[in-house]
């Protein structure tokens, strides 16, 4: 569940996804539990440094210009994920923004766990064929 730990809880959910504006992980983890999966976003490296110490996992972006971002925020680009990767240590980390088929190996080469995807599937002119695609690659 995307921002709402109460929901991921009254719903049963395995998780949450909280954004930097969607309140402290410490919060989260009181209302779901010590088994509860919390994840965070970031877009800044002084982020990442932070939430590995509280995330289960970090989506750090955007990567390339995406828009499904809802609030401007400055592009990290590959080098900055690379770098990302190395601060989370052994936290996972997932690249966010802009993220196409033609551009999981750059990301995949800076040895982040994984990508998440919105646009390269919501816009293609064959969604399923764009996810077989995508699940493919990785």
């Amino acid at each position: 569940i995307n921002d709402y730990p109460e929901i991921a809880h009254a719903v049963g959910a395995h998780g949450v996804h909280l954004g930097q504006q969607d309140g402290p992980i410490s919060a989260a983890r009181q209302i779901l539990g010590p088994n509860g999966i919390i994840g965070r976003s970031t877009n800044r490296l002084d982020q990442v440094t932070i939430a590995c110490n509280e995330a289960d996992y970090i989506a750090f972006g955007p990567i390339w210009n995406t828009k499904n971002i809802a609030i401007e925020k400055p592009l990290n680009g590959v080098a900055r994920l690379r770098q990302a990767r190395e601060l989370a240590h052994n936290t996972p980390l997932f690249a966010i923004g802009g993220i196409t088929a033609d551009r999981i190996a750059q990301v995949k080469a800076t040895g982040a766990d994984g990508w998440a995807v919105i646009g390269a599937i919501a816009t293609a002119p064959d969604i399923e064929l764009a996810t077989r695609n995508l699940v493919n690659l990785a």
